[in-house]
């Protein structure tokens, strides 16, 4: 069975050199997390990843409008705070919140595997939302 061992190695090779080719970069991993109020979150960052694209999608559907409910999200020693949140785009920023504030089905790519291993999420509060999930593809 060495034969089909060194055959499957030289398949798996190839099919990582292609995707290399083609998009610059090979797939080392994947995760869904869900987001919850008052609940920081963290990535599973797989061995050799030095990037990830992320979107955050509804895991439950409680409300018609699905830019209604953000995270708050850091790379840094900043943990996020939550609370209450009126929006993101109108009124004057809330000063109460730390980290930064993403919206649902706005994609986000994080480079750097310190970045990786530090980032953080946690939901914003907001009436009817329900549970969120985001959805991580891990590059290297």
């Amino acid at each position: 069975m060495i034969i089909g061992k060194n055959v499957e190695t030289l398949l798996s090779a190839l099919r990582d050199a292609f995707n290399r080719l083609v998009n610059g970069k090979q797939v080392v991993g994947s995760q869904t997390i869900d987001v919850r109020d008052n609940a920081v979150s963290t990535l599973t960052v797989p061995a050799g990843a030095t990037e990830a694209v992320m979107v955050l999608e509804r895991a439950t559907a409680s409300e018609a409008d699905p830019y209604t409910q953000a995270v708050r999200w850091s790379v840094t020693d900043v943990v996020p705070v939550t609370g209450t949140y009126a929006g993101l785009i109108i009124g004057p920023p809330d000063t109460t919140k730390h980290g930064m504030p993403w919206n649902v089905l706005v994609p986000m790519t994080i480079k750097g595997s310190d970045a990786l291993r530090a980032f953080k999420v946690v939901a914003v509060a907001v009436t009817g939302a329900g549970t969120l999930a985001l959805k991580v593809t891990y590059y290297k």
